[in-house]
């Protein structure tokens, strides 16, 4: 899993981008799958204030298999390496 961070000044609020290639996953259920797991947890972690940043998730071979929680781990500690 990859993730990027950008801040652009025409941004009034911030943008999330969840990138599943079909590279990586044929499906169309597998790639909805993943986009509805990592927004249901960035609803939850990610701060609500106006701060014009855009993040950009992009999910690799492998994060289909991850369970829940240990997938919101992961999003968690990429999330935590920006803040220090």
């Amino acid at each position: 899993m990859g993730f990027s961070l950008t801040k652009d000044p025409k941004l009034k609020i911030d943008e999330i981008i969840i990138v599943v290639p079909v590279k990586y996953y044929k499906k169309s259920v597998d790639r909805h799958l993943l986009k509805r797991r990592a927004r249901a947890i960035l609803k939850d972690i990610l701060p609500k204030n106006k701060k014009s940043l855009r993040y950009m998730f992009f999910f690799k071979p492998g994060a289909l298999t991850l369970p829940f929680t240990v997938l919101r781990e992961e999003l968690l500690s990429m999330l935590h390496t920006i803040d220090q």
